[in-house]
């Protein structure tokens, strides 16, 4: 297996379930690199308002970092506060620009403090298990999944006072600074949940064997299933309720990631508004044009948030 490619070249699980059985698993190569954000006292900024902007950060992170390497698929992990990333060593200097150049968005636009860091897998790994799997969750759609405790001691090195994998302002000028946040859009509405709640749920089996945890892991899928049913079914994305927004305080948010202030943050607003206008009658007319059949863009969309 091509090391640089490994990710890409491993097989997709199917059935949720898989995602207990060791044997699915693949250790991460021990040359990547594990690219970490968050946000923080992410805590007090959600008590102030900013859930929005804590979120686009950690998504911002995730895009940032794909767009590195638009021919390799990357492993990551959606936070909420922040993302975590795995990357190939040869990313690694292109990923410490794009972090601190994100760093220094969140500060400027959001008032944010953005923790940025890169952890070598070979450091995590000398007590701690890394393997990874690959779920199909739709047909747009795969998820990276994580099994031993090496993410979790990566995120605490980097919490910690003066963690040497911290990256800072000072290794880097200002004027290398770049980020590539193509692809990063908002222009939905809110999505309200379906049934009128919503449910976060983290589970962590504490049994003194990995066999005993995995069945622990098996029933709570199993419960969560027959409450919810399938992830599908479960999604609270539906057609009725995927609507694109008009709204200038809405469209902000993606407007403050990907366009300097002043007149040009003006015009990428106007910008986006008419794509808005034109994705509206596209998809409402069923019009397939630049390869796309927007009659059915919903659809894809849906999936891609299963």
């Amino acid at each position: 297996m091509d090391r640089q490619n490994f990710y890409s070249e491993l097989p997709l699980l199917t059935d949720l379930n898989e995602i207990t059985d060791p044997s699915k698993f693949s250790p991460v190569p021990s040359d990547w690199q594990i690219a970490i954000s968050d946000v923080v006292n992410s805590t007090k900024a959600l008590a102030q308002g900013k859930y929005k902007a804590v979120n686009l950060m950690g998504a911002a992170t995730v895009v940032a970092l794909l767009n590195l390497d638009g021919e390799r698929q990357l492993p990551f992990v959606f936070g909420g506060d922040g993302a975590v990333v795995l990357i190939p060593p040869h990313l690694v200097p292109k990923a410490k620009s794009a972090l601190l150049a994100l760093r220094r968005i969140a500060k400027r636009e959001f008032h944010l403090d953005l923790r940025v860091a890169i952890v070598p897998v070979a450091e995590v790994t000398k007590g701690y298990e890394l393997k990874i799997a690959k779920l199909q969750i739709s047909e747009n759609y795969q998820q990276a999944i994580f099994r031993g405790g090496a993410l979790s001691y990566a995120e605490e090195l980097v919490k910690q006072n003066h963690s040497p994998y911290l990256l800072t302002d000072n290794q880097t000028q200002e004027n290398q600074l770049t980020v590539d946040l193509s692809g990063l859009e908002c222009r939905w509405q809110d999505i309200p949940s379906p049934c009128d709640e919503v449910i976060t749920l983290m589970v962590r089996a504490t049994d003194t064997t990995t066999v005993a945890n995995d069945a622990i892991y098996r029933q709570v899928i199993a419960k969560i299933t027959s409450l919810y049913g399938t992830l599908e079914r479960a999604c609270p994305v539906n057609h009725r309720h995927l609507n694109l927004t008009f709204a200038s305080s809405k469209l902000q948010w993606e407007a403050k990631l990907r366009s300097a202030r002043g007149w040009k943050r003006f015009l990428y607003l106007w910008r986006i508004k008419l794509e808005n206008i034109l994705g509206w009658f596209f998809m409402k007319f069923g019009v397939k044009v630049g390869g796309v059949d927007w009659g059915k863009y919903k659809s894809i969309v849906r999936l891609q948030k299963v």
